[in-house]
């Protein structure tokens, strides 16, 4: 009798994980912040199959461990496809390389001094920096490395890029249902080739539909964009969310060669990816690599951009 109530409740968690699986894969809008834990969630199912085989439920062991295979295999179908449309790019030859941070500093950060000396040490040719009020007393030290900046002149003050080279036709607008100033465009010449630098910061995928609704104005700003772009930001949802790959799809962008966990920071590499850096028109992440969190709740990344021969 124990062992039939075990079984009755180890399948009524089976069919919840079931139904979490279902929802992943028919990328319901509203569910869309599970895809980016696809991974982990499917890790943390594996103990319902073994449940149920110890439970003596070798069937629904079986079905159990056959969703969980297809929903890893769905998310690794999406990784595929995005990193097959780097083969190309990668074939080239390079005109030259720069570097650029992105870092979600934590607006409450305790230690902002210290990461405000990782951003100096780090010395990347462009920063974008989310939550920037972290880091605010250390701006006048931030300007002596940067001596071009976008963003915190005012009271309103979250996204930031920072330059080593002067910023052209630079502005930041608001961004979304919440008009919140989270989306920079910026131009600047590296090696010889003019760059355009688009940094966001994106709602949480569970606000409504806000994050939805800001990739298309993000989207939309690209469409206006020719050229080498580069949009790097704190996007709270991973490359193979339903949300990004298809807005990355779309907007012909090129993801990195790897995705670096950022989030939570206690998770170190095994962490979700929710910050994220696209490349478009002959640019091309060929190392990323993620940075301490030092004092923040994400930790950065740091990207080597190549630098590809114009058309």
């Amino acid at each position: 009798m124990v062992k039939v109530e075990l079984r009755g409740i180890v399948t009524g968690l089976a069919i919840l994980a079931a139904l979490t699986l279902l929802a992943i894969g028919l990328d319901i809008q509203a569910l869309d912040s599970l895809n980016s834990i696809r991974f982990h969630l499917a890790a943390l199912m594996l103990v319902v199959p073994l449940a149920l085989l110890l439970a003596g439920a070798p069937i629904r062991a079986a079905i159990m461990l056959a969703l969980i295979v297809a929903s890893v295999g769905q998310g690794a179908l999406v990784i595929m496809r995005q990193q097959a449309v780097r083969a190309p790019l990668a074939a080239q030859e390079t005109d030259g390389r720069f570097t650029l941070l992105n870092y979600n500093v934590l607006s409450r950060n305790m230690n902002g001094d210290e990461a405000a000396d990782s951003i100096i040490a780090a010395a990347p040719d462009l920063a974008v920096v989310m939550e920037a009020p972290g880091i605010a007393p250390y701006f006048e030290r931030l300007r002596e490395t940067f001596p071009y900046h976008v963003g915190c002149d005012g009271s309103v003050c979250d996204l930031m890029l920072l330059s080593r080279t002067p910023l052209l036709d630079a502005e930041i607008r608001p961004l979304g249902p919440l008009a919140r100033q989270r989306l920079i465009i910026a131009r600047t010449e590296i090696k010889g080739r003019m760059v355009t630098v688009v940094a966001v910061h994106l709602s949480k995928p569970y606000f409504d539909e806000n994050a939805w609704a800001e990739l298309r104005e993000v989207g939309w700003a690209l469409s206006r964009i020719e050229g080498p772009v580069v949009v790097s930001g704190d996007f709270n949802a991973t490359a193979w969310s339903e949300a990004i790959s298809s807005f990355a799809e779309r907007e012909g962008l090129v993801p990195p060669p790897r995705y670096p966990g950022t989030w939570p920071v206690l998770l170190g590499e095994l962490g979700v990816p929710i910050d994220n850096i696209f490349t478009r028109g002959g640019l091309l992440i060929e190392d990323i690599a993620a940075t301490p969190p030092h004092g923040s709740n994400h930790r950065g990344l740091l990207a080597q951009i190549a630098v590809k021969p114009a058309p």
